[in-house]
């Protein structure tokens, strides 16, 4: 079992069955260090967690923290992987803020967007912790602007409950971003 929150916990998600007909969730690796060093120098790096400027180096730290689990500063995080090739088109991650309180994060390679894969994901995942943990609260944080995120979010169940100031370390910035938890949770 993968639990979607901390190791030890009892209160836990398995990660192990979630997938779809041609991907599959599954552990990073510091095998995957080239291909996300080659997302990182592609159009769009923000999904993987490189900023566009970010040096090389930086794929490197990404890696890290992915292999590090719910210890490291990103949460437990896995990659979408295409069943045929294991190559990576997307990711999914779990951070948990208290005791109660999970953020899912998700990002999906430029290539691969607009096929459901994010939906797909959000959706097998939540539906996991609504059978297996539903104690807890999931929050998806999404920038207003990102209308994809707002709809794959409403798609897969979620509804918009508020906002929520935001601090980026990278950038040393806060911004309001909005809210959003399952509908099964809401009030």
């Amino acid at each position: 079992m993968v639990p979607l929150t901390a190791q030890c916990d009892a209160r836990a998600v398995d990660w192990s069955e979630i997938g779809g007909t041609w991907w599959r969730l599954r552990p990073a690796s510091w095998a995957d260090e080239a291909a996300i060093a080659e997302y990182g120098r592609g159009p769009d790096p923000s999904w993987i967690g490189i900023a566009a400027s970010s040096p090389p180096q930086r794929a490197h730290d990404v890696v890290q923290e992915f292999v590090k689990g719910a210890a490291g500063d990103f949460g437990l995080v896995h990659l979408a992987v295409l069943k045929e090739s294991d190559a990576i088109i997307g990711m999914i991650g779990a951070q948990k803020h208290g005791p109660d309180i999970v953020e899912i994060v998700y990002g999906i390679a430029p290539a691969w967007r607009g096929r459901g894969l994010a939906t797909e994901m959000l959706t097998s995942l939540t539906r996991a912790a609504q059978d297996q943990d539903a104690s807890r609260r999931y929050e998806l944080v999404i920038d207003p602007s990102n209308a994809a995120s707002r709809r794959v979010a409403e798609k897969s169940g979620y509804r918009c409950v508020g906002t929520r100031d935001s601090f980026v370390k990278a950038t040393g910035e806060t911004y309001e971003d909005l809210l959003y938890v399952p509908s099964w949770q809401v009030d």
